[in-house]
């Protein structure tokens, strides 16, 4: 896979979902496909790259953010935990980009 493919294919959408786990594998999937993109081609930071990585974000959390919460404890605390990894994973693909950027 090509950064451009990468970049038009995969970093701007969410899942198909509005569930937050959804939306939180999605991003953790991303999150690795970034991670060997960068580990293997390395990474051409762009204003557009960067632009789709926050639309990605943005969408996912948008997504994740629009699902009802679900009854019970165990349905609030698996959605607290998805929550917390969207969150984790956005911040690492920021700074993965952002020290990219920098080299």
């Amino acid at each position: 896979m090509r950064q451009a493919e990468f970049e038009t294919h995969f970093l701007p959408y969410p899942a198909s979902y509005t569930s937050l786990v959804d939306n939180a594998r999605v991003s953790v999937l991303v999150e690795s496909l970034l991670r060997m993109l960068s580990r293997h081609l390395g990474l051409q930071v762009t204003s557009s790259f960067k632009g789709k990585l926050n639309q990605g974000i943005k969408a996912r959390e948008g997504k994740a953010k629009s699902a009802t919460k679900r009854k019970g404890e165990d349905k609030e605390a698996e959605d607290d935990l998805a929550t917390a990894m969207l969150e984790m994973s956005a911040a690492r693909m920021r700074v993965m980009v952002d020290a990219a950027a920098a080299q």
